[in-house]
């Protein structure tokens, strides 16, 4: 395998890891905004230890 190649399939491993992160940091957004809802919406109900 040439430099060249070896370097390209380095960029798209770094690429992918990069966009994995950001679905990764995209779904924890998510899971913390429903969660976020799910305690507002029930905190009258939740024991106060919360």
């Amino acid at each position: 395998m040439s430099i060249e190649g070896i370097h390209i399939e380095a960029d798209t491993q770094r690429l992918d890891l990069n966009l994995s992160h950001q679905t990764l940091r995209g779904q924890f957004k998510k899971l913390h905004k429903v969660m976020q809802e799910f305690i507002h919406e029930h905190k009258n109900s939740l024991p106060k230890v919360l």
